[in-house]
């Protein structure tokens, strides 16, 4: 299995925002894409960040899930 930690800066008092359009937009469109997502998770330290992790089967499959995902309809 791959995975990607993912950091994200947001603009400063925004992170509730990210957050809850990550739990009700984002987090289906990247599942149904073929990754596997974990988070979003707060940074204790840091109130303008936002932690998460994408899992993928293989190298491959990271590849082929990225390029239609970025390239689909969905990121357009």
């Amino acid at each position: 299995m791959i995975i990607e930690l993912r950091k994200y800066r947001l603009k400063p008092g925004r992170r509730e925002d990210f957050i809850q359009f990550f739990e009700t937009t984002n987090r289906r469109v990247l599942r149904d894409a073929g990754m596997k997502v974990f988070g979003p998770m707060r940074d204790l330290e840091d109130p303008d960040v936002v932690h998460w992790a994408r899992a993928f089967e293989s190298l491959e499959h990271r590849e082929t899930v990225k390029e239609a995902f970025y390239n689909g309809p969905v990121w357009a």
